[in-house]
């Protein structure tokens, strides 16, 4: 009679630490980077940025070239390499997202007429007319809600340099056009 193989058991601690410490890396390489690599997979070549170095200059300009040490950007026609350890934050100008614009002016626009259907319910106001109205005055709002998002812009931190404190391990996507993997780096 055949045996089963058992596998050791690893103890769950070890495990779920494993599992948090991946998925904590990969939360923080969709929101801020916090190396050259993952912030490979927030900008291009092409983009602009501006950098805050060591001494607190802050520095607008194009992305020349971008790799997993160093940063080339491009300012009034002068190229600068940066390494990672030269640069202390990146930021981009993004725009708002409009869905949260469209969502507060339909909320605000049927608030609105709710409150004029109630005031004047004793005009004469049958329900189609009533709908005609919320479903108006809801578009309109609408649409003047997705016009103010389209109107902010702001800078966002989308890189930060970390503290060097002995040893740091880092696990963040590798995607490019060619390859597709995982980047894990080990720090002391």
């Amino acid at each position: 009679m055949a045996r089963p193989v058992v596998a050791p058991r690893w103890p769950r601690s070890a495990v779920l630490s494993l599992l948090l410490a991946a998925i904590a890396q990969t939360a923080a390489a969709q929101g801020m980077a916090g190396s050259f690599a993952q912030l490979q997979v927030l900008v291009r070549p092409g983009d602009t940025v501006t950098i805050t170095d060591a001494s607190g200059v802050e520095t607008e300009g194009r992305i020349a070239e971008l790799s997993i040490s160093t940063l080339a950007l491009v300012t009034g026609g002068t190229r600068r390499e940066l390494s990672e350890d030269d640069v202390t934050t990146v930021k981009q100008l993004w725009n708002d997202s409009l869905a949260n614009g469209a969502l507060y002016g339909a909320a605000g626009g049927a608030a609105f007429a709710t409150t004029g259907i109630i005031v004047f319910r004793g005009e004469g106001l049958d329900a189609a007319e009533a709908a005609a109205v919320l479903g108006i005055y809801t578009a309109v709002g609408t649409g003047i809600g997705v016009a103010v998002d389209a109107m902010i812009r702001r800078h966002h931190v989308i890189y930060r340099r970390q503290p060097t404190l002995g040893v740091q391990m880092g696990i963040s996507p590798w995607l490019t056009r060619h390859h597709q993997g995982v980047l894990v780096t080990v720090r002391f």
